[in-house]
Order: C-alpha cells, then sequence, then structure tokens
C-alpha cells in the first residue's frame, strides 16, 4: 500500500514485494508441514504411550489385584497409570526442552549473526512452550486412559488365584 501511495504522488519506486510474498508463502508452506509433522508426532506419542501402559498393567496385573484386596478404592488403582503417564511425558517434554536449547542456540550461534536486529533464528516464545506443555500433558492422559479403565477392571481375587 505504501508503494502504491508513492506512485500516486508521481514518484518512481522498485519494490521487492513479488519476493517478499514468494518468502511469505514459503514461510505458511513451511508452518503448515511443521503442524503436521507435529500432530503425527503427538499421535504417535499417544499410541506408542498408550500401548505401554496397557502392557504395563497387564504386567503388574497381581499386583494391582492385590492393592484392591487390601481395600484400595478404584479411584487408586486408575489414577496409577495416569501417573505414570504424566511422569512420564513430564520428563520427556523436560528432554526435549533441554535438545530444543541446544538446538535453538547452535542455530542461532551459526545463522543469527548474519541477520541484522534481531539476531536469532530460532526461539520458543512462553506461550508455545505453555501451549505444547499442555497439549502434551493432555495427550498423555488420553493415553493413560484405556490402561486406567483396564485396571479398574481387575478383579480383587485374582491374586488369590495365583497362590
Amino acid at each position: 500500500t505504501l508503494a502504491a501511495a508513492m506512485r500516486a504522488q508521481g514518484l518512481e519506486i522498485r519494490t521487492q514485494a513479488e519476493r517478499i510474498a514468494t518468502v511469505r508463502a514459503f514461510d505458511r508452506t513451511l508452518s503448515f508441514i511443521l503442524r503436521v509433522i507435529g500432530l503425527i508426532g503427538l499421535t504417535g506419542c499417544a499410541l506408542a504411550l498408550g500401548g505401554a501402559l496397557w502392557v504395563n498393567v497387564d504386567r503388574k496385573r497381581r499386583d494391582l489385584a492385590l492393592l484392591r484386596l487390601f481395600g484400595f478404592p478404584n479411584g487408586t488403582v486408575v489414577l496409577m497409570p495416569m501417573v505414570q503417564s504424566v511422569v512420564i511425558a513430564a520428563l520427556a517434554l523436560l528432554l526435549a526442552l533441554l535438545a530444543y536449547l541446544v538446538g535453538a542456540t547452535a542455530f542461532n550461534r551459526a545463522l543469527g549473526q548474519h541477520l541484522s536486529g534481531q539476531g536469532y533464528v530460532c526461539r520458543l516464545d512462553p506461550a508455545h512452550l505453555a501451549s505444547a506443555t499442555g497439549a502434551v500433558l493432555l495427550v498423555a492422559l488420553a493415553a493413560a486412559v484405556a490402561a486406567g479403565l483396564r485396571a479398574s477392571r481387575i478383579d480383587p481375587a485374582e491374586c488369590l488365584r495365583d497362590l
């Protein structure tokens, strides 16, 4: 709009509008690709974590039945896979954040020196970090639901049958 206003005043100008439009289109395309990769990663995380928790409930079936036999309520048994899932997800998130910090520092040192003004190529806003943390914890809880339901269906008498 600034270029059009200046041309209307009779000034001869040259702009890089076409190059800017190309770079912005490229940015939108890469952002879309990264979102798709992130969604695939979250789905894979949910399935892998859910499967691991499901198998873990099967492996600890006798212990969970023993807890039920001791009088622990059903909710406590259901909470075990959920707490385990959140702890695993939180540790994975911390490791991912550490890997990001190392990678971002390397990118910013190697490529940021060629930029004017900002001096960074890669940065993570606190709002993005908070939304990623929330998404990871929600995925972890969603993955734990099936394992929690499976744990709630364990009959306390199962631990007696094994003796």
